[in-house]
This record gives structure tokens, sequence and C-alpha cells, in this order.
């Protein structure tokens, strides 16, 4: 049971927690292979999705603050579609963006050779380059900056022509957490360039010379919490996790309110099955959002049951059901359903695998949650 748990978070972690994983200049990652042998993933799952659904769809907006103010740095348009997480583009410097959305996944803009940018941690590269269909009408749009939080817009709602999809404003809201650490000296021009080159290198997959840049760019001001966030992705990318996970720290100590940081080290520490960890990290990452992230309850509930924390674990899982409202992460319900097999409540734990077979009829854990389905029945 603790094996199929340790490879539901690795498996998922190829669709989210960067999670949410992105910052508001945020880009792909990638991480080390985990050592772990997780079960065979079934080798021709069925594609869901129509046929008729176009690869390719020109999509355009605007990010703009509720208060009109005007933003300081780019904002990272990501996708989310039924928990395929993806940053897609950044804002320019007046909050517009445009980008060509095609139904299949493909590689991060950091043309990263392994990995995806849901910062993923899987036990294996197939999971990870694995054409996965893109409904879509499956989709949300969210903008990612740092102390802000996102409406979420439905590609559906656009306007669409003739393979353009205009969905608007995309409004953002400034944040401000009690007790939270944020510098408030302005970044300096010098540091603002290099982060900015730094970007644009790590855009055209030159992961060595953006880490230069980034680098510089904390050299000459240390409490440069977006530059450390990307140095720490660069870092990752370069298969360097212990220089990443100082890196999100940086990152977090410069600004306790940078949920990208946390989700970056989140991952680092779920790869490296440091679950006291993962759970401190997604405590406070639940303090600074429980409503908006279904993954973190889902990331909350599996440190808190590989501590052997049942009751902790359960109250996530339940918590986590809650707010995915649109059943973003239906594996939610299939790991419910074995903590409930463990406390012997036979009955939830039943409703709750056929919750997860009716949402994912074809999921990686179908053939499971029908065996112990079957097995329920027997007693």
């Amino acid at each position: 049971m603790t094996k199929m748990l340790t490879y539901l978070v690795a498996f998922l972690l190829s669709f989210s927690i960067s999670s949410a994983s992105q910052t508001h200049t945020g880009s792909s990652t990638t991480h080390p292979t985990s050592t772990s042998s997780p079960p065979t993933a079934p080798s021709n799952p069925r594609l869901d999705g129509p046929d008729t659904i176009p690869h390719f769809l020109r999509v355009s907006g605007r990010v703009v603050s509720s208060d009109g103010s005007p933003l300081e740095d780019r904002a990272a348009i990501q996708s989310n579609c039924k928990g395929m997480v993806k940053t897609e583009t950044y804002t320019d410097a007046k909050g517009n963006f445009s980008f060509d959305f095609s139904d299949t996944r493909s590689q991060a803009l950091a043309s990263i050779p392994e990995g995806n940018d849901s910062s993923s941690v899987s036990p294996s590269s197939r999971e990870l380059t694995r054409n996965d269909p893109r409904d879509p009408r499956d989709c949300e749009l969210t903008a990612v900056l740092a102390s802000f939080t996102s409406q979420t817009v439905s590609l559906i709602q656009g306007n669409s022509s003739f393979g353009h999809l205009d969905v608007g404003h995309i409004v953002v809201h400034r944040i401000a957490i009690s007790g939270s650490t944020v510098s408030a000296k302005p970044v300096p021009e010098s540091a603002r360039k290099e982060y900015f080159k730094g970007l644009e290198e790590k855009g055209k997959g030159k992961l060595d010379s953006a880490g230069q840049r980034f680098r510089k760019a904390v050299d000459d001001y240390p409490s440069y919490a977006a530059a450390w966030l990307e140095l720490g992705r660069v870092q990752n990318a370069q298969k360097d996790p212990a220089s990443a996970r100082q890196s999100f720290q940086h990152a977090i100590a410069a600004d306790s309110s940078l949920l990208p940081a946390y989700q970056e080290l989140a991952q680092n520490e779920a790869r490296d099955s440091d679950w006291s960890s993962l759970a401190a990290t997604t405590d406070q990452m639940l303090k600074l959002d429980a409503q908006n992230h279904p993954e973190f309850w889902f990331y909350n509930c599996v440190s808190k049951y590989h501590l052997g924390d049942l009751d902790a674990a359960q109250k996530s899982a339940l918590e986590g059901v809650k707010v995915d409202s649109a059943h973003r992460v239906p594996k939610m319900e299939y790991v419910l359903g074995i903590i409930l097999l463990q406390t012997g409540d036979n009955s939830s734990a039943a409703e709750h695998l056929h919750k997860y077979l009716s949402l994912n009829p074809n999921g990686q854990e179908a053939r499971d949650a029908e065996k112990k389905l079957q097995d329920i029945e027997k007693k």
C-alpha cells in the first residue's frame, strides 16, 4: 500500500504541484528520475477526447490587476487541463499574452529533455514524455505572479473566431499576508536586467547561461526571490537537486508568500521521500492558499500517510475532495478510498473508489480500484 501511494505522488507530480508550480516568471523544470520501481503503467492507455478537437488554437488575452496598478514583473500564463499543468507563455511589459494551444502535451519552454512544466518527479521518463490529449473544453488559465492571486478563466468562455480564442482579461489580486517577509527595497536595474536575460536564455534551452544570469542577479540583490526561484529551477534541470532546494529556501526567505517556491521545494522533498519536510512545506502552502489547489491537499495527505498519521491523512484527503469541485485531481478519491480501507470503513471506501472510477475509468489505478471493490463485496 505504501508503495502504491509513493507511486501516486510521483505520477501526480507529472501533472501538477508547480505547480501549481509556476512563478510569476515561471518556466518548466525537470528532476532526476526516482530510484523506486513503480508498477508498470499500461502500455497503450486509451486516449480520451474526440478526434475532432483542433490540433492548434491561438489563445490571447491580458493580465490586469484588480486595483488598476501596473504589474512590475511579467506573469506566467499557466494552463490546467484536468490536473495537467503547463506554463504556456509569459506576459509582455503591458500584460498582454498569446500562445498556440496544442491538444497534445509538448516539452516545456526551457527545452528540458525530460519532464514538464509541472516539475515532475516521475519514476519513469516514459510517463513524462507520453502524449496526453488536452481538450480545450477541459482547460483553465491562470496568471501566476508573486504576491498575487489570480482569477481562473475557462477556455470555453472565450470569444473564438477562425482558430483564434480571446479570453479577455485575467484579473489578479494583490495579497497581503500577516507576518510575511518580502523586501520593500526596489530591485536594482542591474539585477533585473540579468534576471530577464536569464529568462530569455532559459527559454532557448541554454541552461548554463541562464543559471549564470540568475546567479548574477541574486549576487547583485540577495533578496531577489524570483531570481532565486528561477536559479533553483535551472539547478533542478541540471540534476543538482541539493542546490535547487537551497535556492528555493532562499526564495522563501526573501518572500514568504511566494507560493511557487514552496511548490518547487515540495516537489524536491517528495522526490527525496522527505515526508517530514514535505508535510511542513505543504502545511505552509495550505496556509497561503487552501481553496484553489486541491493537489496541495493531495501531497499533504500522502506525506501524513507516510508519517503514519492516518487521521491527518484522511482529514487532508477529505478537505481535498471537498475543494476539488471540478475534479481536477481524481486520484484524490482513490487515495481516500485506500485510507478508508485501512481504517476499516469499507462502505465509505467503496463509495470513493466508485467515484474515482466514474471520474477516471481508464486511469492508472482503475484496475486496482476495481479489484479492491470486488474484495469489499466478498466481505
